[in-house]
Order: C-alpha cells, then structure tokens, then sequence
C-alpha cells in the first residue's frame, strides 16, 4: 500500500496489535551532506538512523566489487523473500558515495545514482475450475478464470481476468486445466499458460455463449475484441460457465 491507501482502510481491516510500519531507506533530497556533516555515504546515514531508533530494513548492505557484485548481492537476497514477513517486488541499487549523488544528477524523475532492479512476480501452479462470464458497466463481457484457492506473496488468489475470448484461445485452456498463476507486479492475478503436461483427457473446452448473461440479447465482438451485450449499463450479472463440449 503507498501510505494514503493506508491509512484509508476501514476500521475492520485494521489488525488490532499490528499498527502499520515502515522502513527507511534513504536520507533526504540527495543534494549532498552539508559541508560539515560526517554522513557522507548511504550506508552511514541508514548507520545513524538504525542507531537514532528508525527501522532500516535487515537487508540493506553495502557491497564492495563493482555492479556484477551488487547483482550478485540483490539475487541472494530475492532468494529469501518469503522470509522477510513483508513484500517486496524488487531491490534498488545506490552509489554510495553522497558526494556524488549531485554531480550524476538525475534524468527527469530517475536518479543516475541508482538502478531499481524488479524481481520476477511469484508464480504458483492450480487448477482452472471454471470460466465465469462478468459484465461491466460499458456492457463489455469479459471472462474471468475461476481457479481452486492458491496463495502468492501472502494473498489468496480465486480468480483472475482472462480479458477477452481470444485470451482464453491463445492459451488454449480448458475447464479442468493445471495453469500456471502469477501476480502482474505482485498485484494483479494472472493465468501465464496453461500445462499441457499435466493434462489427462478429461478436461473441458470453454465455448463463449451467444447471449449477454445479463440481459439476453445477442453478444457481439468490437474492434477490441471484447463482446458486448445491448445492456450497457452498471451492474454485476454474471453467467457460470463451467466447461460445454470435449
């Protein structure tokens, strides 16, 4: 959560005992230590807010031997992910020698002094039980896949989007598939592919139905590929499909 989102949650999601934390990872605007100063590096100023009582994170380090060493460093910490009892969804690399941050200056938005480095989103293998059809408040159907409960990062994930009937061709899948289940920048539930391996003859094709599941009428495809039913208005109608023909 970034801390807005946070601190507008409902009283009920708020875990009595666990008041929300955070970790600090930098010292300021990265103009430079003022000419007296004795934090002039990175690892001094995370030293000196450890010591002055904030919370820095465990695996913060600082890694002689160039950026193949560092690298080296982000990956063996990435292995140890599931240990940290927080998510993470990557690792940011810094010079650091204050100094410096000044003179490489930044690039719109981006310090030059520092490489954000994304981690390849958790993945997990479940069974695809269904395809559920739900209607948006364009009219526009999308299929949603209906999968038995896997946990990814600490999240349980059911279900996740398919987009469109092309998706659900392209990756071929079937009503009693094993699927292959990610989360999109450890947000969002993704079916990435479906097993062939794995299957035993006993799955289901899916076959998108001719008729809006809210409101009857005739679907039909637009240049986005998406069908839409007459009734385009809000709503949370929704059809089961749970697998036709062989």
């Amino acid at each position: 959560f970034q801390a807005y989102q946070l601190f507008r949650l409902p009283d009920d999601m708020w875990q009595p005992g666990s008041p929300p934390t955070a970790l600090a990872d930098a010292n300021g605007s990265g103009a430079g230590p003022p000419a007296d100063s004795t934090l002039r590096s990175q690892h001094a100023c995370l030293q000196w807010l450890a010591a002055v009582g904030v919370s820095v994170s465990d695996g913060t380090a600082l890694v002689a031997g160039g950026f193949d060493a560092a690298l080296a460093h982000a990956d063996e910490w990435m292995a140890t992910r599931g240990e940290l009892g927080y998510d993470v969804d990557g690792a940011v690399l810094k010079l650091d020698d204050i100094s410096l941050h000044a003179t490489l200056g930044s690039t719109g938005a981006d310090p030059n002094w520092a490489v954000a480095l994304k981690f390849p989103a958790q993945a997990a293998v479940t069974t695809l039980l269904g395809i559920e059809l739900t209607v948006g408040r364009t009219g526009a159907v999308t299929p949603v896949a209906q999968l038995r409960p896997v946990t990814l990062g600490g999240v349980t994930i059911a279900s996740a989007t398919l987009h469109n009937a092309g998706a659900v061709e392209k990756l071929d899948l079937r009503v009693g598939d094993s699927v292959l289940v990610q989360r999109a920048g450890d947000v969002i539930p993704q079916v990435v592919r479906m097993l062939p391996e794995l299957r035993s003859g006993s799955e289901l094709k899916w076959e998108l139905p001719t008729q809006c599941p809210r409101c009857g009428s005739a679907l039909h495809a637009e240049n986005t590929g998406a069908p839409r039913g007459k009734d385009g208005g809000s709503g949370g109608a929704r059809a089961k499909r749970r697998g036709g023909g062989g």
